[in-house]
Parts: C-alpha cells; sequence; structure tokens
C-alpha cells in the first residue's frame, strides 16, 4: 500500500502485506524521519499482520549518483534488518558501488530482516533521530532465542554509547546483572570479542546485536568515522556461536 496515511498500519494487515509509514526517503534526513515514525508501530508487523515499509534502500540513484553515503548506506540497511522492512533497493545494481554491493549482499544482516519470528524492532532506549544528536539502542527478537540490537549515534561528535544494566534488563530480562559476560560478533569485519555488561561504542557507528544468555553476536560497522574496535578481553564463549 502506497501513500502514508496514518491509518495504513492499525488497519493494514486486512487490506495487504506491507503498506508505506511516511513520506519518501529520498536524502538522509527522509530515512531518519522514517526511522522515527516507525518506531511507534511495531505493533502492527507481524508474519500474521503484515509489514511496516518506511520507503527505499537509497544508496546511488540510476546512474551511480550517490544520495546518501556508503556509510549511511551500511546505517539504513542495518536499520532496515532490526525493524523486519522489506529491503527493497532505489537503484540500479549495474551501477552501484562496490561498497553498497557488499552491503546489500552481507547475508547475516540479510538474515535479521528475514528471521522466522517476524518482530519488528523497538527503540529501547534514546530520542528522535531526527533532533540530529542523539543516540539509540534498538532491540528485535529472533527465533532462535537470541536478540538483534542496534546502537546508533547520529550526532556531529564523537560520543560514547553504553548499554548498562538498566538497557540491557530489556533487551536480556532474564538475565542476571551481576557478573554479566557477552561476546559480540561484528558481522561486517567478521570478528568476535568480550563484551562486559557495560561497554562502550566509538562515535558514529550503528551495531546491532544478536544475544541469548551469555552469549552477544553483534552486527556492527561504521556510520561515518572509521570501526575502531573496542579492546576486550576474549573468552571462549565467543567461540561457541
Amino acid at each position: 500500500m502506497c501513500g502514508w496515511n496514518n491509518w495504513y498500519a492499525p488497519q493494514g494487515k486486512d487490506l495487504g502485506n506491507a503498506w508505506r509509514i511516511g513520506p519518501d526517503d529520498t536524502n538522509w534526513d527522509g530515512v531518519l524521519a522514517n526511522i522515527d515514525i516507525n518506531a511507534n508501530l511495531s505493533d502492527y508487523a507481524g508474519p500474521s499482520k503484515g509489514w511496516n515499509d518506511p520507503c527505499l534502500l537509497l544508496a546511488e540513484d540510476e546512474n551511480g549518483v550517490q544520495r546518501i553515503t556508503e556509510l549511511q548506506t551500511r546505517f539504513q540497511f542495518s536499520m532496515w534488518a532490526v525493524m523486519a522492512s522489506p529491503l527493497l533497493i532505489s537503484g540500479n545494481i549495474r551501477n552501484m558501488s562496490k561498497a553498497n554491493i557488499e552491503t546489500y549482499t552481507n547475508r547475516h544482516v540479510i538474515a535479521i530482516n528475514q528471521d522466522s519470528l517476524g518482530k519488528q524492532g523497538v527503540r529501547v532506549l534514546g530520542s528522535n533521530l531526527t533532533s540530529k544528536n542523539t543516540t539509540n539502542v534498538w532491540m528485535k527478537p529472533l527465533s532462535d532465542g537470541f536478540a538483534a540490537i542496534a546502537f546508533l549515534n547520529v550526532g556531529p561528535n564523537a560520543t560514547d554509547i553504553t548499554c548498562d544494566d538498566t538497557c540491557l534488563s530489556q533487551v536480556l530480562p532474564e538475565q542476571s546483572k551481576e557478573k554479566m559476560v557477552v561476546c559480540a560478533y561484528d558481522v561486517w569485519s567478521n570478528t568476535r570479542e568480550t563484551v562486559a555488561l557495560s561497554y562502550q561504542l566509538v562515535a558514529y557507528q550503528v551495531r546491532s546485536v544478536r544475544a541469548r544468555s551469555a552469549r552477544i553476536q553483534f552486527l556492527s560497522h561504521t556510520h561515518i568515522s572509521p570501526f575502531e574496535s573496542l579492546e576486550h578481553k576474549k573468552c571462549k564463549l565467543c567461540h561457541s556461536f
């Protein structure tokens, strides 16, 4: 369903299997605006309902001219996966950069989007991204008992992002807050690391997480600045995914 009227999401399941939830995301501001709109619509999405559609994946136009940067393309693709949104590319793959092709063919990110549980991710920490100076944490439950989690920073400056015990209690409610250790998997660099209960991310990154029990699988990548992996003590748990 096209048109993005406010009644689409509440009534969409009776009329179709996907519906627009906001205006055309023709630029970076549009991407952020539709993420904020979709943050309030998770109850209407799912296999027996249908899918909230925050518009197209931008990257380049049909002539290969970038509409958002390659790093912003990765940011958008990660968030569309966590939000269980339709992955519709608005562009000509014959004129697409190698980096964007690699982004759109990342099977780990696609698997989160296509997870059979079909839950849409929700914002568990932070405010509207359109403020341009904020951080977010989003969570999407997965069918294998893990959770996919996204950490976002859209501010202009480097900012540490910490998912503390309050944050993680929403993501992993069955976990004890004491002596919690999680293992991270970065799908963009294909590396694993150990992360403590409260950990920090460098600025301008989006990270998405697969988590269950004491195991966490990160899908992380750079938004603007080069990715700087945190130094954490390795544990055998990280290699048991």
